[in-house]
């Protein structure tokens, strides 16, 4: 049983790595979809309204900023 508790938690920790950039701790695009996909349908079931905003930066951009302002970019 012990073995089976230290396997959920581990795997838990890993999905948890999976949704932030490694080098900037950013979340990234797979984190965005499950949180999408959590909203949409609380706000179905609320029959609520959603308001996005979506920060794109490639390129160039990415060239302008440190990784740690990067990092201060609130999700």
């Amino acid at each position: 049983m012990e073995v089976t508790h230290q396997l959920a938690a581990a795997n838990e920790t890993l999905r948890q790595l999976s949704f932030r950039d490694g080098l900037t701790g950013v979340a990234n695009r797979r984190h965005f979809d499950e949180q999408l996909t959590v909203e949409l349908g609380r706000c179905l079931r609320d029959q609520d309204f959603l308001a996005m905003c979506w920060l794109a930066m490639e390129g160039k951009s990415l060239q302008s900023f440190s990784h740690k302002r990067i990092a201060k970019v609130p999700f």
